[in-house]
């Protein structure tokens, strides 16, 4: 990882990948690097998550995120994956997961105008393709008319509802 900023940091990564059994390669390795990087420096302008050292970045957002893969559903040709990641705020847990399963499609909704110009800027440094939404939960809810299942993501009792989508 080129800047993961510090060895704990880099280490409580690595190391929750393998707890997770989830194997990156050096592209998503190099992506998860830039978003920590960019997410960092962002967030002393615009407090899209709250003073957070990069542990806490790593295991409370990037991990956190990345805890429902083993659960998350295989897209293949017969059924691929659209996912909805409603309140997404600094893109968690949508783009970890886009991140580790480029095939998925993502949506990522927020209210907030900061948030999604954040979104914006760096999907496009990381490589990731994403459509990005900004309105409230309910306009949008009232434009799709897709089947879907929720997920519920959350720790500290916040949640984040992210919607997963047959198409």
């Amino acid at each position: 990882m080129k800047k993961m900023y510090n060895k704990f940091a880099v280490d409580t990564f690595l190391g929750g990948l393998e707890l997770l059994k989830i194997q990156l390669t050096k592209k998503q390795l190099k992506q998860f690097s830039i978003y920590l990087e960019e997410l960092t420096r962002w967030n002393t302008k615009f407090n899209l998550i709250g003073p957070a050292t990069d542990e806490e970045i790593v295991k409370k957002h990037f991990l956190d995120s990345l805890s429902v893969f083993s659960a998350f559903p295989v897209a293949d040709s017969w059924l691929p994956i659209s996912v909805l990641d409603i309140g997404s705020g600094a893109g968690f847990p949508g783009v970890p997961l886009k991140i580790v399963k480029p095939e998925i499609s993502l949506t990522l909704l927020d209210s907030s105008r900061k948030k999604t110009e954040f979104l914006r800027h760096f999907l496009k440094k990381l490589d990731v393709e994403a459509e990005i939404i900004c309105d409230s939960a309910e306009n949008a809810s009232k434009k799709s008319t897709k089947k879907y299942c929720n997920w519920r993501y959350g720790r500290d009792g916040k949640y984040n509802t992210f919607r997963i989508f047959y198409n």
